[in-house]
């Protein structure tokens, strides 16, 4: 059994049953209120939670990035899959200046992500619900991210 000086740096421990009850929690409120559910992932660092809140029913996921919205090549793959089955996948970034250019790094077109451009996660996760809101169309909501 590995100890915790065994493992790769950065890591992310969780209690899989915690993190399971919180997701089916939150997505219980979201639905009693009638809204999608939009969870806000720091960096992506997890695939295996974008695949947890997605299957709670999540909508929508703002990804918290470093510099132009980047993430891990293993996040970049796993979010590229749920955007394939319609989920409303927006880069966006934690650092306080500068915008997530589209197709800049990451070719968000083929990919089916949207830029948030100047907007930072918090911004973009009421954006990204209002637009769930009106559509699911990914021309269309990233429009709204090119206006607002």
């Amino acid at each position: 059994m590995p100890t915790l000086d065994d493992l790769p740096t950065p890591c992310l421990l969780l209690d899989r049953d915690q993190l399971t009850r919180n997701l089916a929690r939150m997505q219980a409120v979201a639905d009693r209120l009638r809204v999608a559910l939009r969870p806000h992932l720091k960096t992506a660092k997890s695939a295996e939670v974008a695949k947890l809140s997605v299957a709670a029913g999540a909508k929508g996921l703002v990804i918290a990035g470093v510099g132009n919205g980047n993430m891990t090549e293993p996040a970049l793959k796993a979010l590229a899959a749920q955007s394939k089955k319609g989920i409303v996948c927006v880069r966006s970034s934690r650092v306080a200046t500068g915008q997530v250019g589209r197709n800049v790094e990451v070719k968000d077109d083929s990919l089916g992500f949207v830029a948030s451009l100047g907007l930072n996660p918090q911004k973009s996760r009421v954006l990204l619900r209002l637009a769930l809101s009106q559509t699911k169309d990914l021309k269309t909501i990233q429009r709204y991210f090119d206006e607002y």
